[in-house]
């Protein structure tokens, strides 16, 4: 009823009332707050999809969730910032976006360096060829994740 337009006899009606922004306010965070999970349900998904591992995915999407909580402690104790608003909830769909860009990277250079170090398998024993594509992953990946984390 309060969103409602009011005019009489060509005479627009505007009012506005603490509680009534406090509502507003309240109805547009957990709106928000249903789209960063319906975000993370999606990301979750594509993950699975793309990981091919509903382990490896619930890992990943578990790590960049849990990197929230150290920013906001370093946001406030070490650079001691207490300030919060609700725009820094926005932040959920940034580190949703970079993470998952940064692990899509990752597997895809772990993919790659399977092809590249195969013809050394028979060579090495298991660990050893393992060590070596992971160090090709991560010679291969590291700019492209600084690149995406960095800007």
């Amino acid at each position: 009823a309060y969103r409602n337009e009011v005019s009489r006899n060509g005479v627009e009606i505007q009012f506005t009332s603490g509680p009534l922004f406090e509502l507003e306010g309240n109805a547009l965070i957990a709106d928000d707050l249903m789209l960063a999970i319906g975000s993370m349900a999606f990301v979750f998904g594509w993950m699975c999809f793309h990981l091919r591992s509903g382990f490896l995915a619930t890992v990943s999407i578990t790590q960049v969730v849990l990197s929230v909580p150290v920013a906001i402690f370093i946001y406030r104790n070490v650079y001691q910032i207490y300030f919060f608003d609700s725009i820094h909830i926005l932040v959920v769909f940034l580190v949703l976006g970079i993470g998952a860009d940064d692990i899509f990277v990752f597997i895809d250079g772990w993919r790659q360096a399977k092809e590249s170090v195969d013809g050394l398998k028979r060579q090495l024993d298991p660990q050893s060829y393992l060590d070596l594509r992971m160090i090709f992953a991560y010679e291969h990946t590291v700019a492209a994740v600084f690149n995406t984390s960095f800007t």
